[in-house]
């Protein structure tokens, strides 16, 4: 597994030892895949899978605490049952069903690609999701969607409260029809939270703006959610000498890269 320097903020000794293995990142995706994934599917069609435990106790959202999570294969993850619906809409939504945490719901379709899921093995009580490289319906298009969800429990390596949302966008180059939504649905009583600036329903333009982004969606006292572009900081582990140095480079990459993005924007 392959974390971004570019998109993590804070300390890196925990960065220097994941990237020694020099495992790719799809599309700059915030963590990258791992050889410890589970490969949810290469072939779906509007299939939901699960359910999967959540790693570390139940998991806030939006005040509810959820012990369980379905794999949706139209971009999105939901908790209670699963959802292979493909018709996106707009949050909010109600309904059980509707309980969403959705980085890219349209109708997507595999192959190609694949679906991969990393629960808490690398990362401890963290859940990786990535719709990684995957076609939308009827899969005859050039049109390719990598998109990840991350779900952080409490004792993650992330310093974030437990209950944090993580949305990571790799390459994405269309949408299925015009239309994707894109943010968290609280399934009853209308919570929902948009990604800033934007919609819930997003148009292909829209979509492929988020190509290479990372977002943050914090839990607040109330039971709602802040949120924000960019990335959680993530604990250090206990490194050597030449590992806090190795560390410190990969830091000092990682401020000139954000610098040099600032000074271009």
């Amino acid at each position: 597994m392959k974390i971004s320097t570019a998109r993590v903020g804070g300390c890196m000794a925990v960065l220097a030892l994941l990237l020694l293995s020099g495992r790719p990142v799809q599309g700059e995706l915030l963590i990258g895949p791992s050889p410890t994934d589970v490969i949810v599917t290469t072939n779906a069609d509007d299939a939901s899978f699960g359910p999967f435990p959540i790693p570390g106790g139940p998991f806030p959202f939006f005040g509810m605490s959820e012990s369980t999570f379905f794999v949706n294969s139209n971009g999105n993850l939901t908790f209670g049952t699963g959802n292979p619906l493909f018709f996106d809409s707009p949050f909010p939504i109600t309904g059980s069903n509707f309980m969403m945490v959705a980085p890219f719901w349209d109708d997507l379709f595999l192959p190609p690609g694949e679906i991969r899921l990393n629960n808490g093995v690398e990362l401890p009580n963290t859940v990786v999701v990535i719709w990684n490289g995957v076609g939308v319906f009827p899969g005859t298009s050039p049109t390719r969607i990598t998109a990840e969800a991350i779900l952080v429990g409490a004792g993650s390596l992330f310093l974030a409260p437990a209950g944090t949302i993580i949305f990571s966008y790799g390459d994405i180059t269309g949408t299925e029809d015009n239309s994707v939504t894109v943010g968290l649905n609280r399934g009853s009583g209308g919570g929902f939270a948009n990604l800033p600036g934007l919609p819930s329903s997003l148009n292909t333009a829209q979509a492929i703006g988020l190509s290479n982004r990372v977002f943050t969606f914090t839990p607040t006292a109330t039971g709602g959610y802040t949120v924000s572009e960019g990335a959680p900081a993530i604990i250090p582990e206990p490194a050597t000498g030449a590992m806090g140095g190795i560390a410190a480079v990969w830091f000092g990459l990682g401020y000139v890269w954000r610098r040099r993005r600032r000074a271009a924007a």
